[in-house]
């Protein structure tokens, strides 16, 4: 699977803990596990992640950039979401874990608007890194069921 891609292109040590942190949070988190999410290769360098026809966002792997999370909504209406999911944490280390994809990343391969800090993530405890990746994504899941309520289904359709 992707993953391998992930872990090669890591090789000498250019994000350390890397593998540790793949096997503690992302594949115990439901960007991995959730059977509604299926994984639509793109290439070698990405695949496309698709929860019930949408297009939720991309996995990004490339030999400058190992490991990056592409995400289908404004990062903005993804902290807005956050504030309910994850109440108990400090406002701005929510706004930090998603940011707008910058300038010189608008060239990069994938699919999505905003980026998810996987530095953030890799300094918490594995157990609060998963849920709080697990958040991330359940406010995507909802943004994308909020717009196609409020535009009538077509918008992002796979």
């Amino acid at each position: 699977m992707f993953v391998e891609t992930i872990i090669k292109n890591a090789s000498g040590g250019k994000i350390p803990n890397l593998q540790k942190f793949v096997d503690d949070v992302f594949k115990k988190s439901k960007l991995y596990i959730n059977p509604d999410i299926k994984y639509r290769p793109a290439g070698s360098r990405y695949v496309t992640l698709v929860y019930n026809r949408k297009q939720l966002g991309s996995v990004v792997s490339l030999g400058k950039e190992p490991f990056l999370i592409r995400l289908n909504a404004i990062p903005q209406y993804i902290h807005k979401s956050l504030d309910d999911l994850l109440p108990d944490m400090d406002s701005q280390e929510r706004e930090s874990l998603v940011r707008d994809v910058e300038s010189n990343e608008a060239t990069l391969t994938g699919f999505g608007d905003a980026i998810v800090d996987l530095k953030k993530l890799m300094a918490m405890d594995p157990s609060d890194a998963v849920k709080t990746l697990n958040a991330i994504i359940t406010a995507v899941e909802m943004l994308l069921f909020e717009n196609e309520n409020v535009h009538g289904g077509a918008a992002n359709k796979v």
